[in-house]
């Protein structure tokens, strides 16, 4: 659920979010006790905080990877969360209620939030109807705070680039997928003007001479099934170098498309071969890409043909997104050409896989299902 399709009712919504994604408070045990931390007996105990002592505000901070999640960090997460019912600003304030210390943050708009050192955690105010609710237990969160931390705390998220590296922060598998023997594979689903379903499976195989240069290949197949469409294979088969600081050179491909038993063959040899240039960009900064060369028709065979394509690729800014049942640290990026229109992808950072594809301005999309890398689960 997206946060825009929230603030038409936002009080009612959240909270049934919260709990709903949080789980009961009933179903929280106390680790150290075996029992679960006592509820507050009132508002009187989160309200009356002129003695409270107040701790130093941490959103110029950061949660780092490794970092635990405290109550802090889960205070920051909704803050960004929901800034209409929990506006950034207060700093949290610890508290004793009943022999069970608590960390609260006060909002301006009225609302309250409230963690035990058991990681319970409660909500009072508007949103509420004044009532004090159990949103459930700080580790059912843990997951989707970290999944956005880089949303949250965008600062420490900034350019992390491997030494040696021309790469941006998105660092996708490049140089390292070159290694003979890599496997991935990635399930897409369809939706749009297109439904469907399609499978790619990668493997980087070994040295291979094309167009008289020493390469690495690397072979990709793509099997979509689609209502619509039909079903139809792609195996291309991409002829790689390494161009040093973790980029690298697409010298030329072999295309063979199968659908519906006929089948279509292409070599393309690229004049000059081109550098995936759209993993050193800063955010917020854009490229013009002309992809040109010589294709010549394999089966049936044809006439040779110059092509030339002119892209204007931006990355657009690094987000955290939520796709299927897991969200995703991603790198936004945009392609717009003359012939294809507006192309939105989401990269996973780490990968470069794509987690969401958006063509033709929303018309069409692809989400990913699952992917592995040499087997293992993304």
């Amino acid at each position: 659920m997206q946060v825009s399709s929230l603030r038409p009712v936002a009080g009612a919504c959240v909270l049934q979010m919260l709990v709903a994604c949080g789980g009961g408070i009933e179903d929280a045990p106390d680790a150290a006790h075996g029992a679960r931390s006592p509820p507050l007996a009132s508002p009187a105990p989160l309200t009356d905080m002129r003695h409270a002592r107040a701790e130093p505000r941490r959103m110029a901070l950061a949660l780092g990877p490794n970092d635990p999640v405290d109550a802090n960090a889960a205070f920051d997460w909704a803050e960004w969360k929901f800034p209409e019912l929990f506006p950034r600003g207060p700093a949290s304030v610890q508290i004793v209620h009943l022999g069970v210390p608590y960390t609260v943050r006060a909002y301006s708009t009225g609302n309250y939030l409230g963690i035990t050192a058991n990681g319970d955690i409660y909500g009072l105010g508007p949103f509420t109807g004044n009532l004090l609710i159990p949103l459930g237990s700080l580790s059912a969160f843990e997951t989707q705070i970290r999944a956005d931390r880089c949303s949250v705390y965008p600062n420490s998220c900034g350019p992390v680039v491997q030494p040696g590296s021309n790469l941006n922060e998105c660092q996708p598998l490049t140089t390292q997928s070159l290694v003979a023997g890599t496997r991935m594979r990635a399930e897409y689903v369809y939706s749009g003007a297109v439904t469907g379903t399609q499978v790619l499976d990668i493997e980087v195989g070994g040295a291979a001479v094309f167009a008289n240069q020493n390469t690495t290949l690397l072979t990709t197949t793509m099997t979509t099934s689609s209502p619509a469409l039909g079903n139809s294979t792609t195996t291309t088969r991409f002829f790689l170098q390494d161009a040093g600081g973790g980029l690298v050179r697409t010298v030329g491909d072999e295309e063979t498309t199968t659908s519906q038993g006929f089948t279509r063959s292409t070599r393309s040899v690229f004049d000059p071969p081109y550098l995936n240039s759209e993993f050193t960009l800063a955010r917020g900064a854009s490229f013009v890409r002309t992809t040109s060369g010589l294709e010549t028709p394999i089966q049936p065979p044809g006439t040779p043909m110059r092509f030339s394509e002119t892209k204007t690729i931006t990355f657009v800014t690094r987000e955290s997104i939520v796709v299927g049942p897991r969200s995703y640290d991603t790198c936004r990026y945009t392609e717009q050409s003359a012939s294809a229109g507006l192309t939105t992808l989401w990269y996973h950072v780490g990968t470069g896989i794509p987690v969401r594809i958006s063509a033709g301005g929303g018309l069409a999309n692809a989400d990913l299902r699952n992917a592995t890398i040499n087997n293992a689960p993304l």
